[in-house]
């Protein structure tokens, strides 16, 4: 799936193309995550936590990230965010990462859900 996405991306005249290349590739990594979550439940359950990889990490380029793969898949949606000061650090970026889309869903659902 993230092959054809991939190849679908390269340079074209068609911005429908384009836009539903970009939907495939979101959609892809969406399922590898998903997977790679469901492995991360089995191996927190039998080995007792999850595993971290920190690196320095720009939190604000994660959450820039997250919100635009959610508005990929929901483009009636329009989330702004704010931020003030550093919030760079040695955390991990995968663990981060899942941790906003989780947060940018639920806020985009409002709060009867």
């Amino acid at each position: 799936m993230l092959t054809s996405g991939e190849f679908l991306q390269r340079p074209s005249s068609d911005p429908a193309l384009q836009h539903a290349a970009k939907r495939i590739v979101a959609s892809g990594t969406r399922m590898a995550r998903l997977i790679e979550d469901v492995h991360d439940l089995v191996r927190s359950r039998l080995a007792g936590g999850l595993p971290l990889r920190r690196e320095r990490t720009e939190l604000e380029a994660v959450i820039r990230r997250s919100i635009a793969e959610y508005e990929t898949t929901h483009p009636h949606c329009r989330i702004e965010m704010q931020i003030d000061g550093d919030v760079s650090g040695d955390w991990d970026p995968q663990r981060l990462a899942q941790l906003v889309a989780n947060l940018v869903g639920k806020a985009a659902l409002g709060p009867s859900q």
